[in-house]
């Protein structure tokens, strides 16, 4: 008599699957003593003497003025670079750090604007001058080629189709850093750095209301760049790095039930024949 065999085969599938595993927060600090860092000053009309077209890229403070007042009169903004880490993913707080470097009786107001990323900035109708890029030269930036800003010498303001106005604060009586406000501000310079897609950004400094005051703050070229440069102090969520794993995304059994049986089906056999 044959007995029934049963054979069960079991399939296990393995599936591998890409798991993003967890980071840490980043936090850091650039100045404009690192990297592609640069600050400047550029001046227009002072006291009716042009200067326009002369680079202030070597000076120990920043700039900042407006005033017209006669046969007086002074026009200048400030240009700070600085780079990002190559690692971010989402900034999440940041405040832009600047060193007064001045004494005064009254608090003065300042305005801190950032240039849009754009593929150039035109030129300058006056002279002709095709405006720097958005890695203008130290050395070079001048207010008749700097990126965003406007072609009249006697003009406070900057070209709005490329910049745009992030904040403004009051200076304080006696030398120290200044740092971005918090609340609309904090979250409008967060914006404006999370919309960057080449690792450096611009800033811009200029008086809004008309004053004989000058704003002075550090540069690069300060007796202590390490804590009086222009900087930014960021604190953001990294790239992640991805790591593969095995996972075990499935496991299932069939079952396959052959039936040897004697007789008619597909799947039969005999016994042997039995010895007389």
């Amino acid at each position: 008599m044959s007995r029934p065999a049963v054979l069960l085969v079991v399939s296990c599938t393995i599936v591998v699957s890409q798991v993003t595993l967890p980071v840490s927060a980043g936090i850091a600090t650039i100045t404009t003593a690192d990297g592609n860092g640069a600050d400047a000053t550029v001046n227009g009309i002072i006291n009716l003497v042009d200067y326009s077209g002369s680079n202030r890229g070597a000076y120990q403070n920043l700039s900042a003025r407006w005033w017209l007042s006669g046969e007086e009169s002074a026009f200048q903004k400030s240009w700070i670079r600085l780079d990002l880490p190559n690692d971010i993913d989402t900034i999440t707080d940041a405040r832009l750090e600047l060193f007064w470097n001045r004494s005064n009786p009254k608090p003065r107001d300042f305005e801190v604007l950032g240039l849009m990323e754009s593929a150039d900035y035109g030129f300058n109708s006056l002279t002709g001058e095709l405006r720097l890029g958005e890695d203008w030269a130290e050395d070079q930036v001048a207010w008749n080629n700097a990126p965003g800003n406007v072609d009249s010498r006697t003009s406070n303001d900057l070209n709005r189709a490329y910049v745009q106005s992030l904040y403004t604060f009051f200076s304080p009586f006696d030398p120290q850093t200044v740092s971005t406000p918090s609340g609309a501000p904090t979250q409008n310079l967060i914006d404006f750095l999370n919309s960057d897609t080449n690792g450096m950004v611009t800033f811009m400094v200029r008086r809004p209301t008309l004053s004989g005051v000058v704003g002075y703050f550090a540069t690069k070229e300060n007796i202590d760049p390490a804590t009086h440069a222009p900087r930014l102090v960021l604190e953001y969520t990294p790239v992640p790095e991805p790591g593969s794993i095995l996972v075990f995304a499935g496991l299932f059994a069939v079952g396959l039930l052959l039936r040897l049986v004697i007789g008619q089906d597909a799947f039969t056999s005999h016994d042997a024949p039995k010895a007389s």
